[in-house]
């Protein structure tokens, strides 16, 4: 995907916008829940290999397959393919056994 990894600072703004998306789109004061929501624990699991890993890793080839550029979680056009984004990240974190997802109700 890239000849470098991306900087920290990258994965770390990454990370917020993952987070807050996945609260406007399926939190407490969300009108729908239209997935599975990632549990904490698993955005917590720093360790080489871990949870937090294969949810970045997840998130870079799903961007890489669409050709974007640059996550773009403020554009409404794109919530929908934000949201399959995150259905492949939960896909992930089955097929690896590292997170227990509940879901919402």
């Amino acid at each position: 995907m890239q000849s470098e990894p991306p900087p920290v600072r990258s994965l770390a703004a990454l990370l917020i916008q993952l987070l807050q998306f996945q609260e406007d789109t399926c939190g407490r004061d969300a009108r729908l829940t239209p997935f599975v929501k990632i549990p904490m624990k698993c955005f917590q699991d720093v360790k080489p290999g871990g949870a937090l890993c294969h949810v970045i890793l997840s998130a870079f080839k799903f961007r890489s397959e669409q050709t974007w550029r640059r996550f773009d979680f403020g554009n409404p056009s794109r919530s929908e393919k934000h949201v399959e984004m995150f259905s492949i990240m939960e896909k992930a974190l089955i097929q690896v056994k590292l997170c227990l997802l509940l879901y919402i109700q």
